[in-house]
């Protein structure tokens, strides 16, 4: 991702949250991509909403992940999500905003436009608030509840 942000030229500043045992290696590699000013890294946030109201775009270059809750939060706070096609998340957002694999540059265009046009960033904020509407945990255990109802149902019937 370090990468990704150094070919980008236009003003930015990205916060790069989370727990990391190479996080040496990236600050030094931040540094000599010449990032240092625009880049900063928190370590672990026990206030993670707080982040996810206060940027604009997520951007989780991730190489494997089952269905990301993390894309969900960061939809729910109103963001942008970029992510890898490798990221069960995927399935609900825009083409565009996926990565082939997670130094995919061919995503630095729609980088530059959401950073560029003010109205398409906020198309896909507002298009990312409606879509996680179907994505309550209130949906999810209704569902589960009647899953295990049904099952429980049939089983008896038999």
């Amino acid at each position: 991702m370090l990468h990704l942000l150094a070919k980008l030229d236009r003003p930015f500043f990205a916060i790069i949250v989370g727990k990391d045992k190479h996080i040496k290696r990236y600050t030094t590699l931040s540094e000599q991509l010449g990032l240092a000013g625009r880049v900063t890294f928190t370590g672990p946030v026990s206030d993670i909403d707080r982040y996810y109201a206060d940027s604009d775009i997520l951007m989780l270059p991730t190489r494997y992940e089952p269905f990301s809750t993390v894309v969900l939060e960061a939809m729910r706070g109103g963001n942008a999500v970029i992510t890898t096609r490798q990221n069960g998340a995927a399935e609900i957002l825009q083409d565009e905003l996926l990565m082939d694999q997670s130094s995919d540059e061919k995503i630095l265009p729609v980088m530059r436009r959401l950073l560029d046009e003010t109205d398409y960033l906020e198309e896909i904020k507002n298009l990312n608030r409606s879509t996680v509407k179907e994505f309550s945990i209130e949906r999810n255990a209704r569902e589960t509840l009647a899953l295990i109802d049904a099952v429980m149902s049939e089983s008896t019937a038999q």
